[in-house]
């Protein structure tokens, strides 16, 4: 029943959540914070040539961040969401600027 209730919640806001993204602020807050937890802190070449799952991947901004980087370079990278509308915005972003990953609807 959460499942469904966050699918629904997200739904309605998926455009806007992925337009949020691009707020300078935030991202200098979050994607620092971010790569910080998965690169930072000793842990060698992070994510470089490694696979990705990113579980709650919304739009797919910190897919894209990982994978298009040169300084964190992931290998393969797999997006899941339980939300319909925010998997399908992650694709239409892949479409229009492919970079390898894949997204999927699951419920998580």
């Amino acid at each position: 029943m959460a499942t469904v209730r966050a699918r629904e919640l997200y739904n309605d806001i998926a455009f806007d959540y992925s337009t949020i993204k691009t707020n300078k602020f935030k991202r200098w807050v979050e994607e620092t914070t971010f790569l910080d937890a998965i690169v930072g802190g000793g842990c060698g070449d992070g994510v470089r040539g490694k696979s990705v799952l990113d579980l709650g991947c919304g739009s797919g901004h910190f897919c894209r961040l990982i994978k298009e980087n040169s300084g964190y370079g992931a290998g393969n990278v797999y997006g899941v969401d339980v939300c319909d509308a925010m998997v399908e915005e992650a694709k239409r972003i892949e479409k229009s600027a492919p970079r390898g990953i894949s997204y999927y609807r699951v419920d998580l």
